[in-house]
């Protein structure tokens, strides 16, 4: 549940287009978008894209030599390199942009100079007078990766290489979906859990026969053998039972392995975490869960709402009983709000919409019912994740198309929601 944190601060070559930019931050600070119209024909520029939906928590102050931007962002959005060369056409001079890349813990610093990436010496060099307010400004302890070199890289050729990187990933989507199309997420999920098993088995083996042979120093060869023999029978053993989870699984061509029968809505059993919360505390969630469930007609927006309502709450709760070690932020509410912001076709589609609103009401009222926190925040976070790829993976028209015609019954949409998950957790421990 990260985001990156950006702060921008521009200086511009001339002081009446310093001031048409400041007056258009403002404004749209205000939400006066009328006005915000009318600084952005002046300015040249027009910030709405970035203001609504890129960027939140937006804060932006001016100076009579720059104007400073700090927002914060989604962990996939890139840097403001198409914003940045707008404004470069209309009169800025030079920008600095210091981004903190909270999933990883870096801090990175990059330089513009005449709408091309520059290295930090050769930005000073340029602009003595701008590099010392900026050293003014910096922390002393906190340590800063200088994007950049002395040789400028345009803009518009790192917005080609984005570009290019961009589609590049979508053809890696588009054959992902094709394999999941060919054997299924169910048969992928296996497979999975299968190389998963063998490699415990495995490891387990070794632990056994290097522990043998440290305690038991006389008889290595004898322990060696045990070992050797643990290799083989563990991975085997392993596997088997995990292949004994799926023994009530058929397969169906196109699709893979499915559960044998489409029966009621078996809901994820998540893990008994505290600590308990006391009723009052746990008031303002109960509250936001029920108004959701009680609307006589299921609908998406409402649940995925209702789970914007309950993260302000959850994430004061995880930071007051968990301190630096708290998962939930405010923040975390624009995974829902993009989901339905960019997707709401297909997931008010005919075949589609009463799989979610099944999904997500499950989940609401499991929040609902619950008292130890620990266990509402997995909850939370499960709905969180799968937002968050939905929204990527559904941005993709074939993907969105598989993954519609793949999904016939609710247990092939718990079968994918399993796989997406998985696979997400996958891509964060690399």
């Amino acid at each position: 549940m990260s985001q990156n944190s950006h702060t921008l601060t521009l200086f511009f070559s001339n002081r009446v287009q310093h001031l048409h930019c400041d007056l258009l931050l403002k404004a749209l600070s205000n939400g006066n978008r009328d006005e915000a119209r009318r600084w952005s024909d002046k300015l040249g520029v027009n910030l709405d894209q970035e203001w609504d939906g890129d960027w939140f928590n937006i804060e932006c102050s001016a100076e009579a030599s720059h104007i400073q931007l700090n927002y914060d962002t989604s962990n996939r959005y890139h840097l403001p390199l198409e914003t940045l060369s707008r404004l470069f056409k209309v009169g800025l001079k030079a920008a600095v942009l210091h981004v903190f890349f909270d999933q990883v813990g870096e801090h990175k610093r990059y330089h513009f100079l005449g709408d091309a990436l520059v290295g930090r010496k050769y930005w000073q060099q340029k602009l003595p007078e701008f590099a010392q307010l900026l050293a003014v400004r910096e922390d002393a302890d906190v340590t800063i990766e200088d994007v950049g070199n002395s040789s400028p890289q345009p803009l518009t050729l790192l917005i080609d290489e984005h570009q290019r990187q961009e589609e590049e990933a979508k053809q890696a989507v588009r054959a992902f979906i094709g394999d999941a199309g060919k054997d299924g997420p169910g048969a992928l999920v296996k497979s999975w859990r299968l190389l998963r098993a063998i490699g415990r088995g495995l490891a387990h083996a070794a632990i056994f026969t290097i522990a043998a042979l440290i305690v038991f120093k006389g008889s290595k060869l004898m322990w060696l053998g045990i070992g050797g023999v643990l290799a083989l029978v563990l991975p085997i053993a392993y596997a088997w039972w995990e292949s004994r989870k799926w023994s009530n699984r058929w397969e169906v061509p196109g699709f893979g392995a499915i559960p044998q029968r489409d029966g009621p809505y078996v809901p994820t059993v998540f893990a008994r975490v505290g600590p308990p919360l006391p009723e009052a505390e746990n008031a303002a969630i109960r509250q936001s869960c029920q108004r959701a469930l009680a609307g006589g007609q299921a609908d998406i927006r409402q649940y995925l709402d209702a789970f914007q309502h309950i993260c302000p709450s959850l994430a004061k709760l995880d930071k007051k009983y968990n301190g630096d070690e708290s998962q939930v932020t405010d923040d975390n509410v624009s995974e829902f709000r993009d989901l339905y912001a960019q997707q709401e076709d297909f997931l008010r589609s005919e075949k589609m919409h009463g799989y979610f609103c099944q999904y997500y009401r499950n989940l609401l009222q499991q929040i609902q019912a619950e008292n130890l926190l620990g266990t509402m925040i997995l909850q939370f976070s499960e709905a969180y994740a799968l937002s968050s790829v939905l929204i990527g993976m559904l941005d993709n028209k074939e993907a969105a198309a598989a993954y519609s015609k793949a999904v016939n019954s609710m247990d092939d949409f718990l079968t994918w929601k399993d796989y997406l998950l998985m696979m997400t957790e996958e891509v964060e421990e690399q």
